[in-house]
């Protein structure tokens, strides 16, 4: 049957009030009409008398469905808006109808562990349904799986995710249809980016369909896609390439679940202090205008907490930064909670604070090992701390570890969380850990330690150090000011200036002098 012909099927049951041949024929097309002919299915599911939406309500939610991925009505999809649902429902179809709008809802509205239990309850139902019961509901199995899929995702559950979104990608193809293949193919490739599996990652973007690149529903469905295509770009090291995608492809108006993933991934590609200041201002006024629930809970609050955290470092604001992940709260075996444990370790480093970093970094190192980039990011840090602790030997050992993993995992980007000056002298320790190419692009693309607050990466004695010197004109007036040898003040400043990035006195004084910095 061709996309026309079910068009017009369907036309024609609905002229002539014909309900059940309109429910028959919305049953039997509903992913070709969908996909094709989405104003038609629309205009049938509006038809659809009160009479009627009472005994079948699940007409009722793919009203509100369908209205909402045609028209951009976000808002009322959180709403039952039609025709009140029966107390109890009867069919398995309208059960699972009910579960999955209300897992919705609670979904869109920031009430994440709620979501999840309702996904929970629906899938249980389902998995105790004999296989002759399952026809009445084989074609809403693509969405239902999908937006239980997004009710675990949201919540952190990544495991469960993965279950859903691989039967609603599978259920898409064997009912043909299109919006899902991409939709499900797409939130499982963001998924496994986010961990760093990203051969897997690769395998699930080149399922997504491709014959439908000029289809009304592309852009809008495509988005967890382009956030995965994004990130893949970053690990590569091509921050270039992924900044203009972001800003080319990457719509999430009409997708706003994904903002908060969105600024994420755009908090690790800004250009500078001043690009970084002025995202964090949108992110907070949008953060401002939200409930409270969408930005504090589940996979959004954690990924709004990573990238409010890396843009106030990036804008010299290191002790809020590491505030900000202290006081967030999600559960550490997940992999929200390992993302936040590695930025918190790799601002430690960035603080001078090697001995917790290398704590939390050993606590990843067992926790996460299903997840490459946590693991590459906790070797690395681990590496760095051992070397600053005079440990070099397991500095060394850690260090080409990491770039192992990351190598063969293509998640490069983990080096880049870490100060060019301690990137730096682990390089010159061992030069052969990668190759010379990527070595520039890690060390181009490495934090600077000289953002805002430099002297936060300094230790007591450091500061001390740098006291002492500005507020004397030699080196050996600020050893005797300090009580110690000249060769122990030039031995500390080496460490100073290689930590800082500068070479001499002056630098040392315009660094000093640049507003923002503690005194």
């Amino acid at each position: 049957m061709t996309e026309d012909s079910a068009a017009q099927t369907l036309d024609r049951a609905v002229a002539a009030g014909s309900w059940d041949a309109v429910m028959h024929s919305m049953n039997r097309d509903w992913a070709e009409l969908l996909a094709g002919h989405p104003d038609a299915l629309l205009t049938a599911l509006e038809a659809l008398p009160d009479t009627v939406l009472r005994e079948n309500p699940r007409w009722s939610m793919a009203r509100t469905y369908v209205s909402r991925i045609t028209r951009g009505d976000a808002a009322e999809a959180t709403r039952y808006r039609h025709a009140a649902l029966p107390d109890r429902p009867v069919a398995l179809m309208d059960s699972l109808a009910e579960l999955t709008s209300r897992a919705a809802a609670h979904r869109a509205a920031g009430r994440f562990a709620d979501a999840r239990d309702l996904a929970i309850q629906a899938r249980a139902i389902l998995d105790d349904v004999v296989d002759e019961a399952l026809g009445s509901v084989q074609p809403a199995l693509p969405e239902f799986h999908y937006q239980w899929g997004m009710a675990l995702d949201f919540a952190g559950d990544f495991g469960g995710a993965i279950r859903e979104y691989t039967d609603s990608y599978d259920h898409a193809v064997v009912g043909r249809h299109p919006i899902l293949q991409l939709n499900a193919a797409g939130s499982l490739a963001w998924i496994h980016t986010l961990a760093g599996r990203n051969a897997s990652a690769g395998e699930w973007l080149g399922r997504l369909p491709r014959e439908h690149d000029d289809a009304w529903w592309e852009s809008r469905h495509s988005v967890p896609a382009r956030l995965a295509e994004a990130y893949l770009l970053i690990d590569e090291l091509r921050l270039d390439d992924a900044r203009e995608l972001l800003a080319r492809t990457v719509e999430v108006r009409q997708h706003p679940e994904y903002w908060a993933a969105k600024a994420l991934l755009q908090s690790m590609v800004v250009h500078d202090e001043r690009d970084a200041a002025a995202l964090l201002v949108a992110l907070d006024a949008q953060t401002a205008g939200s409930p409270a629930e969408l930005t504090s809970h589940g996979m959004s609050g954690a990924m709004l907490a990573l990238a409010r955290s890396a843009l106030l470092a990036r804008s010299g604001y290191l002790p809020e930064a590491l505030r900000l992940l202290g006081e967030s709260r999600v559960d550490p075996q997940t992999v929200a909670g390992q993302l936040l444990f590695s930025a918190q370790a790799c601002l430690e480093l960035l603080a001078g604070r090697y001995t917790p970093a290398a704590r939390i970094a050993g606590q990843l190192r067992t926790t996460a090992t299903d997840s490459p980039r946590i693991v590459t990011t906790a070797l690395v840090v681990s590496a760095i701390a051992e070397m600053r602790l005079d440990d070099l030997t397991h500095a060394l050992d850690d260090f080409a570890s990491a770039a192992s993993i990351a190598t063969t995992h293509r998640v490069h980007s983990a080096f880049v969380m870490i100060s060019r000056a301690d990137l730096r002298d682990l390089f010159d320790a061992d030069a052969s850990v990668l190759p010379t190419e990527i070595r520039e692009r890690i060390l181009s693309n490495g934090r600077s330690s000289v953002a805002g607050d430099a002297f936060a990466r300094l230790t007591p004695r450091e500061v001390a150090v740098v006291a002492a010197v500005l507020a004397t004109d030699t080196v050996a007036d600020a050893a005797a000011k300090l009580f110690v040898s000249h060769n122990t003040v030039k031995s500390q400043l080496r460490s100073i200036y290689a930590k800082l990035e500068i070479n001499n006195r002056q630098q040392l004084k315009a660094i000093a002098g640049r507003p923002g910095r503690r005194r």
